[in-house]
């Protein structure tokens, strides 16, 4: 056989692939092709196989790519990117485990609905056309970022912040409007970025939302150049108080720059607060407490929505004026107990003349009570306005209860 420039390069490329399959080196590159459209379970985290068709020559290789996490806890529909879905699997898997022959196709992002597990099945893993398909291809790990990328697993992320890439609100004044910015991502200062990741994940505005850049950088606000841009995710589970983000700034493949960020987040809450310091066994009465707006750096999911609320419950610690009251720290308080005595207000029009009785039940404020005069032996009904004081025979203003509750102490 004549040895052509062309027999002579196929000999070389059959000779190096005998080569490599000699070293024990060669597996078939694994595969993922992205769906256009997927629907999963509200509040589920969403793995890699919900959204993709992934393949591979070995079986349970394939199976354990797909079992991947890549989006945790989704609440609402959104939509994945190709781009962010690689970054989510060499944050939680490595890049070294993916391997350099890589291959991901298929739509360019996906949309991912909340839905039925019968909506679930029903949605077609069927290629998507080819006008809608991505083909990362040729080297797809060193395009996010290579096995420099590293950081907290997606599994730790706040809900639908895999990956920031898209519309933020201005971080600090004069900066980019972003209503005005590309959908993508470009062009937007990495401040703005953080701002809008903050606010999407705690579901705030920028009135209620506050975020303080610790870290000083220029970078912070300089808007990238051409078709650069800032991808960045929080490295903290919570949103909330001192929050760490990790930023590259890329322009297709290529990484120009790094940044470790850190932030100062509060978020603004209407709360129920103590307007006079109560000692612990007081019951709260009207006046006591008041609604007020706190910045606060944490959740407090035991806080009172309503200074009501808090009337007639009992303190178990005490509290400073314009301390936060939490649920936690009060109890039912019981105004009389059974069998003790109770003073009684029995109001006949403008008239009120005090008498003695004793509690035939256990009453909390407001509890209309079966009451006994120690004198006659006579029962009747009387409503609790404070502890072991009790109103019978009419009713009370909320003023002239609040003077009786005064008058007793």
């Amino acid at each position: 056989m004549k040895l052509t420039s062309r027999n002579f390069k196929s000999c070389l490329a059959v000779a190096g692939l005998a080569l490599v399959m000699l070293a024990g080196r060669i597996s078939p590159a694994a595969t993922i092709r992205l769906r256009a459209q997927a629907v999963v379970e509200a509040h589920q985290d969403v793995r890699l196989g919900d959204i993709a068709t992934v393949t591979d020559a070995d079986p349970r290789k394939a199976e354990d790519l797909a079992n991947t996490v890549v989006l945790s806890g989704v609440e609402k529909d959104q939509k994945l990117g190709a781009e962010s879905i690689l970054m989510a699997l060499m944050a939680q898997r490595g890049v070294s485990s993916l391997g350099s022959d890589l291959r991901m196709g298929g739509a360019v992002d996906c949309r991912i609905s909340i839905g039925t597990p019968a909506a679930r099945a029903a949605v077609p893993a069927a290629p998507v056309s080819s006008q809608n398909t991505a083909d990362i291809a040729s080297t797809p790990v060193r395009a996010m970022g290579a096995a420099e990328t590293a950081g907290a697993p997606v599994s730790q992320q706040p809900a639908g912040q895999a990956i920031a890439q898209s519309g933020a609100k201005a971080a600090t004044p004069g900066s980019q409007n972003p209503s005005q910015a590309p959908a993508d991502g470009r062009n937007l200062t990495l401040s703005q970025l953080i701002t809008q990741q903050v606010q999407t994940g705690l579901n705030g505005s920028s009135e209620n939302v506050r975020i303080v850049f610790e870290s000083i950088n220029p970078l912070l606000d300089t808007q990238p150049a051409g078709d650069r841009k800032w991808l960045c995710r929080p490295l903290t589970k919570s949103l909330l108080g001192t929050v760490s983000f990790e930023a590259q700034l890329v322009e297709g493949a290529k990484i120009f720059d790094r940044l470790n960020v850190q932030a100062r987040v509060v978020i603004r809450q209407r709360v129920v607060v103590a307007t006079r310091r109560v000692v612990r066994g007081d019951v709260i009465a009207e006046g006591q407490v008041a609604m007020e707006d706190q910045w606060l750096d944490r959740k407090l999911p035991k806080l009172f929505e309503l200074a009501t609320d808090v009337v007639g419950l009992e303190a178990v610690r005490d509290v400073d004026v314009g301390g936060i009251l939490d649920q936690r720290d009060f109890r039912e308080a019981l105004m009389a107990h059974k069998n003790e005595p109770v003073n009684v207000i029995y109001v006949a029009g403008s008239m009120q003349v005090q008498i003695s009785g004793r509690a035939m039940d256990d009453g909390k404020l407001h509890d209309r009570i079966d009451v006994r005069n120690e004198s006659t032996g006579e029962r009747y009904d009387a409503v609790m306005i404070g502890r072991n004081l009790a109103v019978a025979g009419g009713t009370l203003t909320a003023a002239q209860e609040k003077k009786l509750q005064e008058s007793q102490q």
